[in-house]
């Protein structure tokens, strides 16, 4: 079976690390511990529960398209709180 390509509107909507780029990002999320369901509602965004593997640091994850008008612009700077 062969894996289907992303097409580069999917790869600029892709979410990366906003400090490298890269993809190997994890977030936290909240489930039901009886029925393993996420709840309705869950927030999203809070760079305590993002994480980078690459970097090993909460960062802000953002998608390819944004990481990349920031390199442009090179005045990004990511609101990295560990609280």
């Amino acid at each position: 079976m062969t894996k289907k390509r992303k097409t580069e509107e999917e790869l600029a909507e892709e979410l990366v690390c906003s400090e490298c780029g890269e993809t190997n990002i994890q977030v936290k999320v909240w489930v039901n511990a009886n029925n393993h369901k996420e709840p309705k509602g869950a927030t999203e965004g809070d760079i305590a529960d993002n994480w980078c593997e690459d970097c090993q640091e909460h960062t802000e994850h953002v998608t390819r398209k944004e990481y990349e008008e920031l390199q442009t612009t090179n005045d990004y700077e990511p609101n990295i709180s560990d609280g």
